[in-house]
């Protein structure tokens, strides 16, 4: 998979010229340039702070000593090491998106920009669903993920764990948050009391849904580079006999998989947002989907199901139908 091109939904990836051959070459001199001068300043600043390492060490033991003198020109060489990795991290990152942006329609480089600056990654999901059927001719539906999420930043990140469910208002048959709980590697779990909420969202720039149910944590998790954090929650909700329910995730999920349990006289089909970009694997005898590859950002996994006597009967009335048409 590692040198495969893949289709999200902004286009191919690594981004191909918009209907031009120019601006491929304006994004080879872009990133060729960058090289150039990282190469440069790289150079400048080792011999800057060698040399200054070398003069403080001979003031230091030699016949002219003086501790401060030599204190200041080594803090100093240090400082020029740390601005030549600074200055290469930013030249890289401003390099990238100057190639990247420009090889694209206007239309898509903000979104492009987004996708470059997510900060979370998902290295493990589990979805497990079980469908019961409702005596009142609905389902019974209860999910249970387990998530695994890695920063992939360069620096400590702030994440609230927080899980949500849809109502649909149904008289008696209400939506629930049975459970939620994380933990960071390494650490113990930490369950979530507080009361599920209607119509709460967190601090990113979502509209409100009134009619979605939502558990979150009282604190925010920070993590430094590289670390986990594991997310495990269950919900139970309703849903009619034949019907359907759709999953999607805010961050990248590598290989996500998806279990579903289910009586003998109940059929499904289970899709990924992805199709056609990474190879899904339906169930051999476990019962469990997975892809192999990465599920992007609000690609969904949906969910159908329907009664398979039910199915039959009203093909049999359909077929029924077009014959005493053409009677």
């Amino acid at each position: 998979m590692a040198n495969q091109r893949f289709e999200p939904w902004f286009g191919a990836f690594p981004p191909e010229p918009n209907k031009a051959e120019d601006k491929l070459q304006y994004a080879r001199g872009v990133k060729g340039l960058a090289n150039w001068i990282l190469d440069i300043v790289s150079g400048i600043s080792w011999l800057l702070l060698l040399g200054l390492i070398v003069v403080g060490v001979t003031m230091r033991y030699g016949a002219h000593s003086e501790w401060d003198l030599w204190s200041t020109l080594f803090m100093v060489g240090t400082l020029g090491l740390t601005i030549d990795l600074f200055l290469k991290r930013r030249l890289a990152r401003e390099a990238m998106e100057a190639a990247f942006g420009y090889a694209l329609p206007q239309e898509l480089r903000d979104g492009m920009r987004w996708f470059y600056g997510l900060k979370w990654l998902c290295v493990g999901s589990t979805l497990e669903v079980t469908l019961i059927p409702d005596g009142d001719g609905l389902m019974s539906v209860t999910t249970k993920t387990v998530r695994t999420l890695k920063n992939v930043t360069n620096k400590v990140e702030s994440l609230t764990p927080f899980t949500t469910v849809n109502e649909r208002l149904l008289s008696g048959k209400p939506s629930r948050i049975l459970r939620m709980s994380y933990w960071v590697e390494g650490e113990n779990a930490h369950a979530v009391n507080t009361m599920p909420k209607y119509g709460q969202r967190d601090k990113s720039e979502r509209q409100i849904k009134e009619t979605e149910l939502s558990l979150m944590a009282d604190k925010a998790v920070r993590l430094g580079p590289g670390e986990k954090v594991t997310i495990e929650t269950e919900s139970t909700f309703y849903r009619n006999r034949t019907d359907m329910w759709a999953e999607t995730f805010v961050n990248p999920t590598v290989d996500p998989e998806v279990v579903v349990n289910k009586p003998e006289d109940i059929g499904i089909f289970v899709g990924f947002g992805n199709l056609g970009q990474a190879q899904i694997f339906p169930p051999e005898d476990k019962g469990a989907y997975h892809v192999k590859g990465t599920l992007l950002p609000y690609q969904v996994i949906d969910i159908h199901w329907w009664d398979k006597k039910q199915l039959e009967e009203f093909k049999g009335d359909a077929g029924q139908r077009e014959e005493n048409k053409t009677s």
